[in-house]
């Protein structure tokens, strides 16, 4: 229940028959299962090689999804700073499209060729708050 209360989606609860089949006892009341928001963040390390194949790369395109809610603004300043065309996939739509001129389009089952293009023609890919699972979108010929 916490996993679908934090990560705001559908979880299975499954409570064995016998379990239903007990008498139950009053107890103390428990607290309420609330979001708790984190910030997860990737080590110095790993930031330091993230932008060392940002300043190397000629083509970045920038590919992302839900998990950039919240984070709009940064999204449009790296994509400005980049100079990189930012794709979306379904889920990260109602987050990235609004009010960016970088932005084109979709990639995936239901994308378009913009989006697809994009991330074929780069050589660095740089993805968001996603974790795509469709390889076959995945630029074929470069080292993204």
């Amino acid at each position: 229940m916490r996993t679908a209360v934090e990560r705001r989606g559908v979880a299975v609860v499954v409570i064995p028959g016998e379990i239903f089949l007990k008498k139950s006892t009053p107890h103390r009341k428990s607290a309420p299962i609330q979001f708790a928001p984190r910030v997860v963040r990737p080590t110095d390390a790993g930031l330091q090689a993230a932008a060392n194949l940002l300043n190397a790369a000629k083509k970045v395109t920038i590919f992302g999804g839900a998990g950039v809610e919240g984070a709009h603004d940064e999204l449009l300043a790296i994509a400005e700073k980049l100079k990189a065309p930012v794709v979306h996939a379904l889920r990260g739509k109602q987050f990235i499209e609004y009010d960016n001129p970088y932005d084109v389009g979709m990639t995936g089952l239901l994308g378009f060729t913009s989006g697809y293009r994009a991330i074929e023609s780069c050589d660095t890919l740089l993805m968001l708050g996603t974790d795509f699972p469709y390889r076959q979108f995945y630029p074929h010929s470069r080292s993204c």
